[in-house]
């Protein structure tokens, strides 16, 4: 039974240490203005040196990935419904653009195509009406390039949609925080690994 247990004592010591080290007193790091040693009565004693500097910038980019979190929701909220991210029938998540029925329908596309189709829904759509009708091959061509242009056209209304609003832009820094957030975290744990720093 003992060989069916999930031993990775490894990964669990570095999870452990990096909440460890996030729940200390942040509020208590080291500053030019306080320098007094009768201000250290806290409970846990406030991490120092190059620690306390890894904190506080893990800490600062905590801090501005929810504060650009929360300018991104504010962006989306003025976009057009259509155009917002939204979800599947299956529940996953979704970038597609928001189709009516009544534009599926101008396009000969059926009831049960999802409202946020992708360019892979289309094309399966193409080949299911190929083997249905291959005597049509150059209609069925036709109209699939016309949904397909249909397609790339409401999708680049979107696009437009979120750079006019600087949503991409904000995704961008998203995604330069949270790799620089992560190479903060890396160092941490290297620090707390190795046991080079003060506490």
């Amino acid at each position: 039974m003992a060989d069916r247990a999930n031993s990775t004592p490894t990964a669990v010591s570095r999870r452990f240490m990096l909440t460890s080290a996030a729940s200390l007193p942040l509020a208590a790091l080291p500053t030019a203005a306080t320098t007094a040693p009768a201000a250290a009565t806290a409970t846990a004693p406030a991490p120092t040196g190059e620690l306390a500097a890894l904190l506080a910038r893990h800490r600062d980019a905590d801090l501005r990935l929810q504060a650009l979190a929360a300018e991104i929701v504010a962006g989306l909220a003025r976009m057009p419904a259509w155009a917002r991210p939204g979800v599947r029938p299956s529940g996953e998540p979704c970038r597609w653009p928001e189709w009516h029925r009544s534009e599926l329908a101008a396009h000969g596309l059926p009831g049960t195509m999802p409202l946020r189709m992708s360019l892979g829904d289309l094309e399966e759509f193409h080949r299911q009406s190929l083997r249905e009708a291959p005597a049509d091959f150059a209609a069925l061509e036709e109209r699939h390039r016309a949904r397909v242009n249909a397609w790339i056209a409401k999708r680049h209304r979107q696009r437009t949609w979120g750079r006019r609003l600087g949503i991409d832009h904000l995704r961008q820094q998203v995604n330069e925080i949270a790799f620089l957030k992560h190479g903060v975290e890396r160092a941490i744990l290297d620090l707390l690994t190795a046991g080079r720093f003060d506490a």
